[in-house]
Formats: C-alpha cells, structure tokens, sequence
C-alpha cells in the first residue's frame, strides 16, 4: 500500500494547490469526471422495449450527476491506448475554467498511470472500471471485509474527497486488513477468478482491532494505491469524507 501526492504527478501545475484549498474546484472536477467517464448501457436489440431502455438510460443519467449516489464508468488502460483526438470535453472544459494548462485525458491518463508503475509487477490485469462511491455516514456500521478481485497482481487506485479543506486524517479511503482469508469463512460473488471474495461476517471478530489499517487523507497523500489481491478491506465502520474514486 502506497499514499501519493497529487503534487508529485502534477508539480508543473496548480492542480495540487486547488485540489488542496478549494472544496468548487473538488466537485466540479468530480461531476465533469461523471459526465466524461459515465458509460452507456447497450442498445437494445429489435425485440427489446425501446421506450423501457430510454428510461433506464435517463434514469443513469440522473444518478451519474447526483453527487449522493454512487456512479460507475469507464477508462482507458494502458492495453487501449486513447485514438487519436479523444477527448473528455466535460473535463476539459472546467480544467480550462480553472486556466489550468492540463486536458481531461492528461489527468486521467498520469493519475491512472499509478495502477502500472507503482508496483512494477510483471503481470498485471486492468479492468478499466471506475466508481465514485459516495456512501457517507457517520453512525459505525459492521465491517465487509472482501477483495474486489482474485486475479493475481491486480492494483487498485483510490483517490480522495475530503469531507472539507484542509482536512487530515481518517475514514476517507476504505479500510484494509492484512489478514490472510484462506484462515476465514468466505464465498465467491459469481463466476471466475476476476469475481469478488467476500468474508462471511460471522468472521469479522476473527480480524482484530489491531489489524485494522486506516490509512490517512491529508495534502500529499491524497491518493492511495494497493494491491487488492494481498489485503482485504471494507468500507470504513464510519465515514468522514464527500467520497472516494476507485480505478482497477
């Protein structure tokens, strides 16, 4: 598990200082991220309801731009190269309202970078997949203790939204234990090795207080990089952040 800056991959820029100081730029950064990254369903085929399919896709729209709801999409990983004059419009546009001299697909593409570089694992698999998870509350929940994948080398990357600037501390990321689950009771949500590891909760007493890590949001440690398939984690029993991006 590694904590990066922001300031280390963007230091030619103000991107780090606004990210730092400024809770508008955070969230206008994360609702064009939701309008660029945002991935539409299918089309249906000619036998399927036309008009129920119009309202699924309007019904993900509205969620993808809600800021209390968590949404999913899409990137590009290192296997398929971005073609020529991609863009991420949404994005582009609040980079250069900011007068930052940085396209959408710069910053996606330097801060997803981390998924490769980090570990240098010779083998490594990329979903492509992004969340914007944004669960938030205060009162303790029971731990899920799970792994996203159980595909060997798989690297996680999470990015964090601070409850308020300047904050330091907690309950921004998820929560992770070094706890090996072949000594747990678990079961598999759905079909090969690139499906989710879940612990039974009857085990959660098994997993110590002592082993629960909860790593640190602060400025220079605004993102989080680990290797999902050598430690468990959770959603924190408790919160304190706006949300966490997630790209495998």
């Amino acid at each position: 598990m590694k904590s990066v800056a922001l300031s280390t991959l963007f230091p030619a820029n103000d991107f780090p200082s606004l990210w730092s100081t400024s809770s508008t730029f955070r969230t206008d950064v994360r609702l064009a991220t939701r309008k660029s990254l945002f991935l539409t369903p299918p089309p249906p085929d000619p036998a399927t309801d036309s008009a129920r399919y119009q309202k699924k896709l309007k019904f993900m729209r509205q969620i993808q731009v809600d800021l209390t709801s968590t949404a999913n999409g899409a990137w590009h990983p290192p296997s398929a190269p971005l073609p020529d004059n991609f863009s991420y419009p949404h994005l582009d546009k609040v980079l250069s309202d900011y007068d930052l001299p940085l396209t959408g697909a710069e910053f996606i593409t330097t801060l997803t970078s981390l998924t490769t570089s980090t570990f240098c694992l010779p083998s490594q698999p990329i979903r492509g997949s992004w969340l914007d998870i944004s669960t938030n509350y205060s009162k303790p929940r029971n731990y899920g203790w799970h792994r996203d994948s159980q595909l060997p080398g798989q690297v996680t990357l999470m990015l964090g939204f601070p409850p308020s600037t300047g904050y330091s501390g907690p309950d921004v990321f998820s929560h992770f234990a070094d706890v090996d689950p072949a000594n747990l009771k678990t079961s598999v949500e759905g079909e090969g090795v690139d499906s989710p590891l879940v612990v039974d909760m009857v085990e959660n007493d098994k997993i110590r207080e002592e082993d629960v890590i909860k790593p640190i949001y602060g400025e220079g440690r605004e993102i989080l990089v680990y290797r999902d398939d050598k430690l468990l984690h959770s959603a924190p029993d408790k919160t304190n952040r706006d949300g966490v991006w997630r790209f495998m």
